[in-house]
């Protein structure tokens, strides 16, 4: 069955260029009740988990499977219409939070990005949530506080630019933000994206220290296995928080979170450069 054109401004520029988007992708962006629950958090939060499992998966299975399009979809078909519809249909699109998910579906189709491409090895029996409240410690890392007990990693590449912060000892270990663009298998993921890793402890011996001794600065390479969680609600600005995230972000204010209205991506960029200054 063919998705109908839906409200969502995303869904109406795929069915534009002939990118029949899924019934679930469309009842995800549209906010149907199913998905805006305690544990779900809203549609949008949603559908970046259905990206996030379709870019976990390192062999391109059929996309119709993914949910992500209509089932009578194939690849070739899908990659041929992605090619033909250019840039054009996503860099008019309105929205920041649009905007991103239009960049990941692009490549989930075309798999070319380039860029830092991350070790990602499939699946990983990693132990690291995503509930709406997953940002809870970063927020909080945002303005230098970090509780006691804790520690942050700030994970680096080759020439020690910060990629992700990762926490220890503050909710589930190994969670990570982005606070750069990276690649896994061949889709870009945006900074504010939420990523859970994998490492033996034992490479943390001998690594230099943070600026405020409460972590060390871990290589990218160190890193056995990763995967793509969802963006986070830091992904957008604060001015279009309330409306991408609605009951996600809504939840976040309800439950006495540390400022998710005001805080944003761009303090925890600055706090992992400064850590590793």
């Amino acid at each position: 069955m063919l998705a109908p054109i839906g409200e969502h401004e995303l869904l109406n520029a795929l069915q534009q260029q002939g990118l029949e988007p899924h019934l679930q992708l469309c009842d995800m962006l549209n906010e149907r009740f199913e998905h805006r629950t305690e544990r779900r958090g809203c549609g949008y939060t949603q559908a970046t988990r259905l990206l996030a499992a379709q870019i976990n998966q390192r062999s391109l299975i059929p996309l119709a499977r993914s949910r992500v399009f209509a089932e009578h979809l194939g690849n070739a078909e899908l990659a041929q219409a992605m090619t033909l519809a250019g840039t054009q249909w996503y860099e008019q699109l309105a929205r920041m939070e649009s905007r991103l998910l239009a960049h990941m579906i692009r490549d989930i189709v075309l798999r070319d990005a380039q860029g830092i491409e991350f070790p990602m090895i499939a699946p990983m029996p990693l132990k690291v949530g995503s509930c709406p409240l997953a940002e809870q410690f970063f927020l909080e890392i945002a303005y230098r506080r970090i509780r006691r007990g804790g520690r942050v990693n700030v994970i680096v590449d080759h020439q020690r630019q910060p990629l992700l912060i990762e926490k220890r000892g503050l909710g589930d270990d190994h969670s990570c933000i982005t606070v750069a663009e990276m690649v896994v298998h061949g889709v870009r993921i945006p900074k504010g994206s939420l990523v859970g890793v994998d490492y033996p402890d034992a490479v943390l011996e001998g690594l230099p220290a943070l600026q405020n001794r409460c972590g060390v600065q871990l290589p990218l390479a160190s890193i056995s296995g990763a995967r793509l969680l969802r963006l986070t609600t830091l992904a957008v600005s604060p001015a279009d928080r309330a409306r991408a995230f609605s009951a996600h972000f809504q939840q976040q204010i309800d439950s006495g979170l540390f400022s998710p209205d005001t805080t944003t991506l761009a303090q925890l960029i600055d706090f992992a450069h400064e850590q590793v200054a």
